[in-house]
């Protein structure tokens, strides 16, 4: 097979997947059904909302992953993907701090923006 034909067979084979799709083509029936229904929009928001309702204290990913679950029945594994797209829409602010999670390890505090832009800038400081 030359390279024409090898990127004609790309092409088709890439223009048979679903763009929405977020499980592999190995993965079970059960995972294809899951990723179909996944939107991370609506991801994103439930996201926001949690670390919202933490107000000026911020929250740690251990803290959001904890009320996904109660609140929403979410996964760990869906929710911190949004975290850096919610950065980068600036709706969510990282602080700088750093508080130990249940592993030992230290994870950022994150905080809405509206929580953040409500500090002064001294209490930003000391903060960070």
């Amino acid at each position: 097979m030359n390279d024409a034909e090898r990127l004609a067979e790309l092409s088709a084979r890439l223009e048979r997947v679903n763009p929405r799709s977020h499980a592999r083509r190995t993965d079970p029936a059960t995972s294809k059904e899951a990723g179909y229904s996944l939107d991370p929009t609506k991801l994103e928001a439930k996201v926001l909302r949690i670390i919202t309702n933490f107000g000026s204290h911020g929250c740690i990913s251990d803290q959001v992953e904890h009320e996904m679950m109660k609140v929403f029945d979410v996964k760990g594994s869906s929710v911190t993907p949004r975290y850096v797209k919610l950065i980068n829409k600036g709706h969510v602010v990282d602080t700088g701090i750093r508080r130990k999670a249940i592993s030992g390890k230290h994870q950022r505090v994150l905080m809405c923006r509206t929580s953040w832009d409500s500090l002064t800038k001294e209490e930003q400081d000391e903060m960070s």
